[in-house]
């Protein structure tokens, strides 16, 4: 607290005690891994198995889909997205429970002034009281 950050804004910058510019840093590294991942895969199925009834088969497209790297490697890499896109899905489980859970509060709060607002007229506290 050296700056003058009280404890709950530094909480608002983080999330599960990892900063929001991470979780960018995570989510972009996420999108740009679910990218490769995907045209890895298409080169792959198409280079194999071909389109169009088989006819359009490349052996080219085949080693083109390792895009330099070996099948293991793929398979880390594969890994690798599974791990962040979990991570991002339970921070973005996160965020959804504390966003309904601060709706719920605020439909408690006006609950609770409205009962006591009704709860006063029936104690006999209103304009027509006799002293």
């Amino acid at each position: 607290m050296t700056n003058g950050d009280s404890t709950i804004e530094k909480q608002i910058e983080k999330r599960l005690g990892i900063s929001i510019a991470t979780w960018d840093k995570i989510e972009l590294g996420s999108i740009g891994l679910l990218v490769l991942i995907t045209l890895r895969q298409t080169l792959d199925v198409v280079g194999t198995n071909g389109i169009l009834g088989g006819r359009l088969k490349s052996r080219r497209l085949e080693r083109l889909s390792r895009l330099g790297f070996e099948r293991n490697t793929w398979k880390e890499i594969n890994v690798l997205s599974t791990v962040l896109g979990a991570a991002l899905l339970l921070k973005n489980a996160v965020d959804v429970v504390e966003s309904k859970t601060n709706l719920l509060n605020t439909r408690i709060v006006a609950s609770n002034l409205v009962t006591n607002l009704n709860v006063g007229n029936l104690q006999g506290n209103n304009r027509n009281q006799i002293i």
